[in-house]
C-alpha cells in the first residue's frame, strides 16, 4: 500500500493461520494499522446475523461495542493471526509518501482443504 486511501478492506482469510511480516510501516497517524475482531462468526451468531452478508452494517456494530481490535505495526514488527475466525482488515493510508508493506504467509491445518473463491479471486483458477 502506497497512496492515501489504499487499504486492504474487511475480510477473513481461506488458511486458518496468518503470519505477517511487517516490511516497511507509516507512523498510527498515517494509518496503515490492523483492525480485527476476534470470533467474528461467534459475533455474528450472537446478533443473529449471517457472517458472509455485507459486513459493513456488522462492523459498524462491532464497533459499537467496542469489539474492534487496533494495532499498530511498526517497521520488522511480526504477527500471528487466526485469519480465517477474525475478521480483520488494514486501515487506509492517510498521507502522500504513507506506505505499508508486509510479507503475509499463509498456512493450513486442514488436510486437502478446500476454498471458496477468495483465493480464485487473488491467484486465479487453479
Amino acid at each position: 500500500m502506497n497512496s492515501p486511501g489504499a487499504t486492504h478492506g474487511w475480510h477473513l482469510d481461506d488458511p486458518a493461520f496468518a503470519l505477517i511480516i511487517v516490511l516497511e510501516a507509516s507512523s498510527a497517524e498515517d494509518g496503515g494499522s490492523l483492525e480485527f475482531i476476534p470470533n467474528w462468526f461467534e459475533f455474528c451468531s450472537q446478533i443473529g446475523a449471517f457472517s458472509d452478508e455485507k459486513v459493513g452494517p456488522l462492523v459498524e456494530r462491532a464497533r459499537a461495542d467496542n469489539l474492534i481490535q487496533v494495532r499498530h505495526h511498526l517497521s520488522g514488527d511480526a504477527y500471528f493471526l487466526r485469519a480465517d475466525r477474525s475478521l480483520h482488515q488494514v486501515t487506509a493510508l492517510r498521507r502522500e509518501g504513507a506506505c505499508r508493506s508486509a510479507l503475509n504467509l499463509a498456512f493450513e491445518v486442514t488436510p486437502n482443504p478446500t476454498y471458496g473463491d477468495t483465493a480464485n479471486k487473488l491467484y486465479g483458477e487453479s
